[in-house]
């Protein structure tokens, strides 16, 4: 199969079904998304056309799932990143032709993966399935990579998938055609459904697909972070202890991890994901969870554990009492955080008040904080936080 071009508007049989509602904290557009998708049954559907101010540029992305009131792209880190967040504007295909603009926010990337998440409001399509398939099992398989080449054309490129280097799917053209470097976050799906990977580097020989399955646990993340946001509930803060007159540590997420279990720690103070946490009323409307606004996984308990000692991971959101937290106020008016699942556990730092970045536990709570406690924890709202 040689290089493809689909007219946008020869391909829309019905038009797609969008709530009217949009992301409300958008602020001024720095990047422009457009959706393909007029059918439901489309085969193209969910596949949208990413643009960025002064970027003369057509990019891509794909739908990754619908969360609540919302809808959320995956698309290359090179286009939206923490150096452009700003907003999105997504173009909806509506009856009659046409298209309309709709805000939309940046959500997140990871250094672990070359791919940023953006949040639109909610549209009908077709979700593609992140392929289950491991690296090695995708060999000599082929897939159909979906790239804009302009406001109204969508071109497709037929690769073989010749090898795999860890998350790295490298391909060729078995029929012809070729994609461009350019083209990074280009989709590449599986058998019509499922999303294999997207394009991170290409040429006229080949290039390379980060494979989509390694990151569904952080595609899960970000669902859940997306809902979090769209909750009018939540609040995103950071939270320190003060070892001393000066010094500010910080709950933090070492290098913001996407990945389950990762230990918490306390770390100096800084302006990064890593360390910024939404309250998630959606399981307990008292009580809330902790969400990290890098992987969006819960502060938890390890192991659901009761016993003095037991070290704060990320993990999974669920509703067990181990992920919801008690709040109330030393006689100093700093923070006492406990566990739910074990309320005569504070939460503390290994080996009591330090400024180095040591592991965060649960500890059996002291009478009274002392002045340097580690189990004082003060809230700043609304991060980025500077001590």
């Amino acid at each position: 199969m040689r290089t493809t071009y689909l007219s946008l508007f020869a391909i829309l049989s019905t038009t797609a079904c969008v709530e009217d509602s949009l992301i409300d904290d958008a602020p001024e557009s720095e990047l422009v998304v457009q959706s393909i998708n007029g059918s439901n049954s489309s085969l193209i559907a969910g596949i949208v056309r990413v643009r960025r101010a002064n970027d003369a540029a057509v990019h891509t992305g794909i739908m990754i799932g619908n969360v609540s009131t919302s809808s959320l792209i995956l698309t290359s880190e090179r286009w939206a990143s923490w150096e452009s967040p700003g907003s999105v504007t997504v173009g909806v295909p509506v009856a009659g032709g046409g298209i309309t603009q709709r805000p939309a926010v940046f959500v997140n990337n990871t250094a672990f993966f070359p791919g940023a998440v953006l949040q639109i409001g909610a549209v009908a399509s077709n979700q593609f399935s992140t392929d289950a398939l491991a690296p090695a099992q995708l060999v000599n398989t082929f897939a159909r990579c979906y790239q804009y080449v302009s406001d109204t054309q969508l071109q497709y490129v037929d690769v073989r998938i010749a090898s795999a280097n860890g998350d790295d799917l490298a391909f060729t053209y078995p029929w012809g055609g070729t994609l461009a470097d350019g083209d990074a976050g280009a989709p590449c799906i599986r058998d019509g459904s499922y999303f294999v990977g997207f394009v991170t580097a290409a040429n006229a020989a080949g290039g390379t697909l980060q494979h989509a399955g390694s990151m569904a646990p952080w595609l899960d993340g970000m669902r859940n972070l997306a809902g979090v946001r769209d909750d009018s509930r939540s609040a995103m803060l950071a939270i320190h202890t003060r070892p001393n007159a000066t010094a500010r540590m910080c709950l933090d997420v070492p290098w913001g991890s996407p990945f389950s279990q990762t230990a918490v720690n306390q770390f100096a103070c800084h302006n990064g994901p890593a360390q910024r946490w939404w309250f998630d009323y959606r399981v307990d409307s008292v009580y809330p969870r902790l969400v990290n606004d890098s992987s969006g996984l819960c502060l938890d308990v390890a192991g659901a554990s009761t016993a003095s000692g037991a070290d704060f991971q990320v993990y999974p959101c669920h509703s067990g009492l181990n992920q919801r937290l008690d709040m109330t106020l030393w006689a100093d008016n700093s923070i006492k955080l406990r566990p739910r699942s074990a309320l005569l556990n504070c939460i503390s730092v290994q080996g009591g008040p330090s400024t180095s970045s040591l592991r965060v536990e649960q500890r059996t709570c002291a009478a009274a904080p002392g002045a340097t406690s580690d189990q004082r924890w003060f809230f700043h709202y609304n991060p980025p936080y500077t001590p």
